[in-house]
C-alpha cells in the first residue's frame, strides 16, 4: 500500500467509534479483508475507495465503485481533495477526517485558552468592523438560515467533525451533515473557506 510509517500522522480517519492514524501513502477502503479500513456492508464494493495522503493533503478516490462515494453528502466524480471536518459516506457508514493541528487550534479557538489564538481571531474579525460603529454590519443571506442552521454553521466553522457537531447538538451525524448540505444550498457554499469567511463577517464566532 506505500506506508511511511517513519511519518508522524498529520491525519487521521474516525471510524465505528476507532481513531486511524494515517500514513503517508495510500489508504484502500472496501469490503475486501485486503483493505486498510473494511467496510462491512453490502452496498460497498471489494475495493470501493482510496485515500491518497501526503504530509499536507489528503485526497480521495472513487475506484469504481458499484455506489459510488459522498463527501459531506455530495457525490464524488473521480477525485476530490478533502479537508478538516469532511465526511466520507460510503452505503450507510461515514468515515470522518481529522486533521490533528486544526482540530488543537480550533478547540483552544473555541475555549479561548491561547491569548495569541484570540487576538488572531480578534484581528480576524476587526477587519470587517463598520468604521464608525465598531460592530460588524449584518450580512446578506444570514436571514435565510435557522438558528439551529446558524449553530452548524458556527461549530463548522470552528472545525468542529459532523460527529461533534451531532455530540454538542445533541443529534446525530446524519443529520448534522443534512444541515450542512442544507447551509450550502443556501448560501451556496463551494469551499469550506467560504463558510468560514461567512461566519466571521456574521459574528457567528463571536462567542467561540
Amino acid at each position: 500500500m506505500g506506508y511511511d510509517t517513519r511519518s508522524v500522522a498529520r491525519w487521521t480517519i474516525r471510524y465505528m467509534g476507532n481513531a486511524i492514524p494515517l500514513s503517508k501513502g495510500d489508504f484502500v477502503l472496501g469490503r475486501g479483508s485486503e483493505c486498510e479500513v473494511q467496510i462491512d456492508d453490502f452496498q460497498a464494493s471489494r475495493r470501493h475507495a482510496v485515500l491518497h495522503v501526503d504530509t499536507d493533503t489528503v485526497t480521495i478516490e472513487d475506484l469504481e465503485s458499484r455506489n459510488g462515494v459522498e463527501v459531506n453528502g455530495v457525490r464524488v466524480d473521480g477525485t476530490k481533495a478533502l479537508v478538516h471536518g469532511d465526511v466520507i459516506g460510503i452505503g450507510k457508514h461515514e468515515i470522518h477526517l481529522v486533521e490533528e493541528d486544526e482540530r488543537q487550534r480550533r478547540a483552544t479557538l473555541t475555549t479561548v485558552q491561547s491569548n495569541d489564538d484570540s487576538d488572531r481571531l480578534a484581528e480576524e474579525l476587526a477587519g470587517h468592523l463598520d468604521a464608525d460603529t465598531g460592530v460588524v454590519p449584518a450580512v446578506s443571506g444570514l436571514e435565510k438560515l435557522s438558528k439551529r442552521e446558524r449553530e452548524v454553521l458556527r461549530l463548522a466553522a470552528l472545525g468542529h467533525t459532523h460527529k461533534e457537531i451531532g455530540q454538542a447538538l445533541g443529534v446525530t451525524a446524519k443529520t448534522v451533515e443534512t444541515y450542512r448540505s442544507r447551509i450550502n444550498e443556501k448560501m451556496r457554499f463551494s469551499s469550506r473557506a467560504e463558510l468560514v469567511r461567512f461566519a466571521l463577517r456574521a459574528g457567528l464566532m463571536d462567542d467561540a
